[in-house]
């Protein structure tokens, strides 16, 4: 079975976030209220991305997925 890129991208981003969220609660996201948009903490968007790493290494490597990064 395949998966595309874009969908493995997802997943990780989407359980890197989740964990995330749970770790930071209410501190994981500041608003900016000019461009009306949410983003992480300074310290969630750390956390998110050595989530995000973990994350895709453990099931590239546990799965033996094969990623085209073209």
């Amino acid at each position: 079975m395949g998966i595309s890129n874009e969908v493995f991208k997802e997943v990780v981003c989407e359980v890197a976030c989740l964990i995330t969220t749970e770790r930071f609660g209410e501190a994981t996201w500041v608003h900016d209220k000019e461009s009306d948009c949410f983003s992480y903490t300074e310290h969630a968007q750390d956390f998110f991305n050595e989530k995000y790493d973990e994350i895709e290494l453990m099931l590239i490597d546990r799965f033996k997925i094969k990623i085209n990064y073209e």
